[in-house]
């Protein structure tokens, strides 16, 4: 007997603590193709159409794809621990708000363009992060 089947919740629910293990691993394994931008940066900058003009630019750019690989990678560490799953989800969600959140405050900027499909994602991540984490509270 799953532990919500004790405590009579309702099917949404019940559909996000079962499914939240798939959830995360795929949130989880697409977040961490940021990898991609500190093995590649030239590559991704030009994909993006980002003008990283000076090596100090480079040098964030591609920290950044480290940090954001390093979540994803957290993702799918916390898809299979318990104890992890909580605080990843948390920090996670706020990460992933505070980027959707920059980029539709700066919409407007040319460089937010292909910026977008990230942030929808982003977007569904938290709805969904939030979405368990208020289930399981």
């Amino acid at each position: 007997m799953y532990i919500y089947e004790a405590h009579n919740l309702n099917q949404p629910t019940v559909m996000i603590i079962e499914y939240i293990q798939p959830i995360l691993y795929i949130t989880g394994g697409v977040t961490a193709t940021m990898l991609l931008q500190f093995i590649f940066p030239k590559w991704q900058a030009k994909m993006l159409k980002f003008d990283i003009p000076n090596a100090d630019s480079m040098f964030f750019f591609m920290h950044w794809g480290v940090l954001v690989f390093g979540f994803g990678m957290l993702l799918i560490l916390a898809a299979d621990n318990d104890a992890l799953r909580f605080p990843v989800l948390l920090f996670a969600s706020l990460q992933k708000a505070a980027f959707a959140g920059l980029i539709i405050a700066k919409r407007n900027k040319p460089f937010t363009e292909k910026l977008f499909p990230a942030a929808a994602f982003d977007v569904v991540c938290v709805i969904l992060y939030v979405w368990y984490l208020v289930a399981i509270s």
